[in-house]
C-alpha cells in the first residue's frame, strides 16, 4: 500500500511540474509580445532556458525586434533550442545593426554546425567591424570541409587587415595540406596580426615543409609573431626544430627566451641540457626560473653542479628555493 501511495504522489508531482512548466511557457510566450522592452528580453531568455521547440517561430519573429537586447536573447534562445529551422533567420541576423548581435549570430551558427551557414559566415569576414569578423572566423572553425576552404583563399589578399587576419585564422582550422601553402604565405604578410595567425595555423600541421618558414619567423620584428612561431615549433614535434629554437635563446626579449625554454623541454636532444644550464645565468629571472623547472623535469645529473650554484647565489629567493628542490630531486633519482 505504501508503495502505491508513493507512486501516486510521484505521478502527481510530475504532473504538477509539467503543468508549471507549461504555464511558464505560455506566460513567457505572451511576455514576448509585451510593449515593455525589458519584459520582452527576459521572456526571450527564459524561453531559451525552457528549450521548448514550440517557441521557435516566436523567437524567429523576435530577431526583428526593435530592441537589440531582445534580438540578442532571441539569438541565444534559438541556439539553446537547437532547431535547424532557425538557421536561415540566424543567417539574416549576420546583418543586424548591432555589431555584438552580428557576432553572436555568427557564434550560434558555428555551434549549430549547419553547413548552410558557411557562405554567409565567409561573407561576414568582410564585415565592416573586426569584432564580427573575429566571430565569423571562430564560427568557421566548426566547418572543416576542404571544398569550403577555397572560398577563404581570395580573402587572404583583401586590402582590409582584419579581413586577412580572420580569414587566415579560419584557414588555420583546416588540416588539409593545401592550407599549408597559404598559411606560409600569411607568414610574410605586411601586418603582424596576420603573420601571427599564420604561425598559429601552421602549428596544427606536422609536415616537414612548415619547419623553415617557422624558423624564419623566429626573427620576425614583432614579439607576438616570434612567440607563436616558438609555440608552433614546439607543437609540430619535429626534432629538427631544436636547432632554430636554441638559436632563439639569443632573443633580446626575456619572455621569448622563457617560452623557448618551455618549447625545448618537449624534445629529447642531448644539447638541450647544456642550453638550459647556460640559461641558469640569464639576466631575466623568469628565464632562470623556467630553466630550473625544465632541468628538474629532465633529471639529468649534468645539471647538478650548476643548480647548486643557483641555490647558493641566485639573486631571487624563489629561484634559490626551486634550485635546491630540483637539485635534491635529481640527486635522489640517481641510482647507486
Amino acid at each position: 500500500m505504501s508503495i502505491l501511495i508513493g507512486l501516486i504522489l510521484l505521478i502527481g508531482n510530475i504532473s504538477a511540474s509539467g503543468d508549471a512548466r507549461e504555464d511558464s511557457f505560455k506566460r513567457e510566450l505572451q511576455n514576448l509580445i509585451s510593449k515593455d522592452d525589458g519584459i520582452r528580453s527576459e521572456a526571450a531568455r527564459k524561453l531559451g532556458e525552457l528549450k521548448d521547440p514550440r517557441a521557435v517561430s516566436s523567437l524567429i519573429h523576435a530577431l526583428k525586434d526593435e530592441d537589440w537586447v531582445v534580438r540578442r536573447n532571441a539569438i541565444w534562445a534559438l541556439y539553446y533550442i537547437g532547431d535547424t529551422l532557425a538557421v536561415p533567420y540566424l543567417i539574416s541576423s549576420l546583418k543586424d545593426e548591432d555589431i555584438y548581435n552580428r557576432r553572436d549570430a555568427a557564434h550560434v551558427l558555428g555551434y549549430l554546425k549547419n553547413t548552410r551557414a558557411v557562405p554567409a559566415l565567409i561573407a561576414a569576414l568582410k564585415d565592416d567591424n573586426a569584432i564580427v569578423k573575429k566571430g565569423a572566423a571562430e564560427a568557421l572553425g566548426s566547418f572543416v570541409d576542404p571544398y569550403r576552404m577555397d572560398s577563404l583563399i581570395p580573402l587572404l589578399q583583401n586590402e582590409d587587415i582584419a579581413t586577412r587576419r580572420y580569414a587566415t585564422q579560419a584557414l588555420g582550422n583546416f588540416r588539409d595540406p593545401k592550407a599549408v601553402e597559404y598559411l606560409i604565405v600569411a607568414l610574410k604578410d605586411r601586418n603582424p596580426e596576420v603573420r601571427r595567425e599564420g604561425a598559429k595555423g601552421l602549428a596544427k600541421h606536422k609536415e616537414p615543409r612548415v619547419l623553415q618558414p617557422l624558423a624564419i619567423a623566429l626573427r620576425d620584428n614583432d614579439t607576438n609573431v616570434r612567440w607563436e612561431a616558438i609555440m608552433a615549433l614546439r607543437d609540430i614535434d619535429n626534432p629538427q626544430a631544436v636547432t632554430p629554437l636554441i638559436s632563439a635563446m639569443n632573443d633580446s626579449v626575456g619572455s621569448i627566451r622563457k617560452n623557448v625554454v618551455f618549447a625545448l623541454e618537449r624534445y629529447k636532444d642531448p644539447r638541450i641540457v647544456w642550453v638550459l644550464i647556460k640559461a641558469l645565468r640569464d639576466k631575466d629571472s623568469g628565464v632562470r626560473s623556467a630553466s630550473i623547472w625544465a632541468l628538474k623535469d629532465l633529471k639529468d645529473p649534468r645539471a647538478l653542479k650548476s643548480l647548486r650554484e643557483v641555490y647558493l647565489h641566485d639573486k631571487m629567493q624563489e629561484n634559490r628555493r626551486m634550485a635546491e628542490e630540483a637539485y635534491g630531486e635529481i640527486k635522489s633519482s640517481i641510482k647507486p
